[in-house]
């Protein structure tokens, strides 16, 4: 049974790792050599650490969380309960981690009806510069079962924008986001509106 959680918390981490590896563009054999791998081993090294055969060094780990930017607590934590052979915390807390981060990602995933550069495109379609210039069927001609109105399309698009910053806000004060994660999703929201 240990040997199950021992594996568990391993892959998780390496899975953790991996993720971050690639957020940060890195291929294992520069993150291999970052992290003071020799020449012949660095790949294979990362990939093992990746796959979860192996725990990342104690030697290295200050290494990896700077370069990755992960959760200084957090890592050390984990690793911690590892070097300790507490495998099943370490793979509880890791999957615990795991289904927030998710969590948090589908919060933040609501379907947006359009950006600012598509309400830019539509008023050059249309030959109009302002949404008050946009005019919306008659009443006679719109039935009941039609899609909402260019107009309330377009706010749409712009509360949607603000649900997802407050929602973000309230992840950050609830403290299930680092700083550095609310200020990288901020900005990622704030990019695709305006």
């Amino acid at each position: 049974m240990e040997s199950d959680f021992k594996r568990k918390a391993f892959e998780l981490l390496g899975d953790t790792i991996r993720k971050k590896r690639i957020e940060q563009s890195l291929t294992q054999e520069e993150l291999g050599l970052k992290v003071g791998y020799g020449e012949l081993t660095r790949r294979q090294a990362i990939s093992q650490i990746e796959r979860g055969s192996v725990a990342i060094p104690n030697k290295k780990l200050t290494l990896f969380i700077n370069l990755l930017k992960l959760d200084n607590t957090f890592i050390s934590e984990i690793n911690f309960l590892i070097s300790k052979g507490r495998y099943e915390e370490a793979a509880f807390l890791l999957e615990e981690r795991e289904a927030e981060e998710r969590k948090i990602a589908a919060s933040l995933s609501v379907h947006t009806p359009m950006t600012n550069e598509d309400t830019k495109t539509l008023f050059m379609v249309m030959g109009k510069n302002d949404p008050e210039q946009i005019e919306e069927p008659n009443a006679e001609e719109a039935g009941e079962n039609d899609l909402p109105s260019v107009k309330d399309t377009i706010s749409m698009s712009f509360d949607s924008a603000e649900q997802k910053l407050t929602r973000l806000k309230a992840l950050f004060e609830k403290a299930l986001i680092n700083e550095e994660e609310y200020s990288y999703k901020k900005k990622e929201i704030l990019d695709k509106y305006f």
